[in-house]
């Protein structure tokens, strides 16, 4: 049972960090990157940290997301950085189609076949417009094999109570905070085109749309009963220019529904996400205008302890494992649309992987608004890496805060992220929008 002392420094620090997050402007975080840009190395490990070694992370956690930290029993420990290299087939594309791929006047992807778009060395020597474009369509085309599912992911939406209270808590959240809702749901990705893998068949998958697709994206909603049954379907092409197909069935009026674009910018399914906001980034790259803003050093759950992500803190939103300071590339976007309801949003990059590592949304009123942190795993150190599904690093959970409402929503992989080898017959069944009114 905490003191009444303690109590109320639960309830200062929890107030002192809503308003300090609600004033953190646009101008804030870039005096961060400037007062920190040497910052840049990766560093030893510094094993556990408490509350009073936060000074310590100051450089690699930005205004407003380092106070989520502040807090009594923080529990955060610190790990050397470790070389995360993708799979022998990745690199070898890498290495082949090197210096093929271009910008079209616009900003689109041409003459692109498979690994890593552009080189480190071409982006450092390109204007901050065009760099941005480049480490854009590099995160886009990152290594990820042929695909991952998930059979259930959980999404839950957590309040604050106040002192730092605990309320209605599941399995994995060991702070404070009150989970109002959660919905689960199962996941699939399959890609059909620019695999590394494949050369021998055009680097694509034996579909009849792998020469149009990119990837394409099930969802079915599986809790609590309201959204039972609910489905997506997503395409996302490969002409850069094209829209993505968002097709959705609801039970409740047994049909099919494509979503407009506009609604990909709002909260999907309520949540602090939109559909662009996946994995911190899922969107498309013409939409926005792009901007490199150089190198900086993130502190990032890059090799998750287990399965599923722990979350500790007032209001259990902060993960609670092992940490490493990653080397990122940082780049601004901001919405060519103009009644797009984010202003811009600030992205770190891994060097490494290209997976978001986190991303700062701000509002109209260049106010911090969002952050989306992400958790990855990768497999055991002695995984064998000739495999592919063994040299990936794997999305564990992502936790959306929203700094306006002090909430927020904390997506994880209940059931382990899986690589399967999808074929032509199973992706027809499964990712079929004609067949989203049938079982899977």
């Amino acid at each position: 049972m905490p003191t009444a002392r303690f109590a109320v420094y639960l309830l200062m620090a929890a107030m002192y960090l809503t308003a300090e997050a609600a004033t953190v402007a646009r101008q804030d975080i870039q005096g961060w990157l400037d007062q920190y840009a040497e910052a840049t190395t990766r560093d030893e490990a510094m094993g556990v940290i408490r509350t009073e070694d936060l000074e310590y992370l100051r450089p690699h956690l930005p205004p407003g997301v380092i106070n989520e930290f502040e807090f009594s029993d923080l529990n955060m420990e610190v790990v050397g950085t470790r070389v995360y290299s993708s799979h022998a087939s990745y690199q070898q594309a890498t290495s082949r189609f090197r210096g093929q791929a271009t910008l079209g006047s616009d900003g689109g992807l041409q003459n692109y076949t498979a690994g890593r778009p552009f080189s480190f060395s071409q982006i450092e020597l390109a204007s901050p417009s065009a760099a941005g474009l480049m480490i854009g369509w590099n995160q886009v085309h990152r290594w990820q094999y042929r695909g991952y599912s998930s059979e259930e992911l959980q999404m839950s939406y957590v309040e604050p109570l106040a002192e730092g209270a605990s309320g209605n808590l599941i399995d994995g959240f060991r702070g404070g905070g009150h989970i109002d809702r959660f919905v689960g749901t199962s996941y699939y990705r399959v890609y059909l085109s620019h695999l590394a893998g494949l050369s021998e068949s055009d680097h694509r998958m034996d579909t009849d749309d792998s020469h149009r697709l990119y990837w394409k994206d099930f969802m079915e909603f599986l809790e609590p009963f309201d959204v039972k049954g609910l489905k997506f379907v997503i395409e996302r092409g490969v002409d850069p220019h094209e829209d993505d197909q968002v097709n959705s069935y609801l039970p409740t009026e047994r049909r099919v529904r494509r979503l407009s674009a506009k609604e990909r910018a709002d909260g999907f399914m309520g949540s602090n996400y939109s559909l662009d906001d996946f994995e911190g980034f899922s969107g498309q790259v013409l939409d926005f205008d792009w901007v490199y803003l150089g190198r900086k050093t993130i502190l990032h759950v890059s090799n998750a302890r287990g399965s599923v992500a722990h979350l500790h803190g007032p209001y259990s939103r902060v993960p609670e494992d092992r940490w490493q300071i990653r080397s990122c590339l940082v780049v601004e976007l901001r919405p060519k649309w103009e009644g797009h309801p984010v202003a811009n949003k600030i992205m770190f990059i891994d060097e490494e992987t290209y997976n978001v590592n986190l991303a700062l949304i701000f509002d109209k009123k260049d106010a911090l608004w969002k952050s989306i942190t992400t958790v990855y795993r990768r497999p055991y150190a002695d995984a064998d890496p000739s495999l592919p599904e063994n040299t990936l690093s794997y999305w564990a959970a992502s936790i959306a805060v929203n700094y306006a409402k002090n909430d927020a929503t904390v997506t994880r992989a209940k059931d382990p992220v899986v690589f399967p080898k999808f074929d032509a017959t199973k992706i027809r069944r499964m990712f079929s929008v004609s067949n989203l009114t049938s079982g899977r």
